[in-house]
């Protein structure tokens, strides 16, 4: 899998129990359009509504390659290859600034699976269990088991990915 980094600053993703991995900025960076109209005053400071359009700079998608874009790149783009750093709650901060992610956020439904495969989901028992950054890459594995595996199976079947 390769990562390309289309923001303007490298990030460092600290994965559980192993090293930082350090994606380096490509150079290349993807924004959205933006509209801003006045929509009043406050004391005299004009007050601003600002709009994001479509997402610029992206490239076409290729296989094996996943984008990382800030959030509302990734929001706007709605691509399976687009993702961007989890900076929710799990970021490691410093000083108040996020200085590493623990994984990567998507705003696709059903993310990581095949789309006629999430349709047979929704009427079979199973789990979908979700490692967002292992090895330095984003996997989602899928565990359909019976609704009478024991809790041992599944951590065998998840040992075992």
């Amino acid at each position: 899998m390769e990562f390309v980094n289309l923001t303007p600053h490298s990030i460092t993703v600290r994965m559980v129990m192993k090293a930082e991995v350090i994606i380096s900025a490509s150079g290349s960076l993807a924004r959205c359009t933006v509209t801003s109209t006045k929509v009043g005053e406050l004391d005299g400071v004009p007050v601003f509504q600002q709009t994001f359009g479509d997402p610029i700079g992206i490239p076409s998608p290729i296989e094996g390659t996943i984008y990382i874009t800030s959030t509302v790149v990734a929001q706007a783009a709605k691509r399976r290859d687009v993702v961007s750093p989890d900076t929710g709650p799990t970021a490691i901060r410093q000083d108040g600034q996020v200085i590493a992610v623990r994984g990567f956020q998507t705003f696709v439904n059903g993310w990581g699976i095949f789309p006629d495969l999430l349709n047979r989901l929704s009427t079979m028992a199973g789990y979908i269990i979700c490692d967002d950054a292992v090895d330095g890459a984003v996997r989602v594995a899928l565990l359909a088991l019976s609704p009478s595996a024991s809790d041992e199976e599944l951590l065998a079947a998840w040992s075992a990915k």
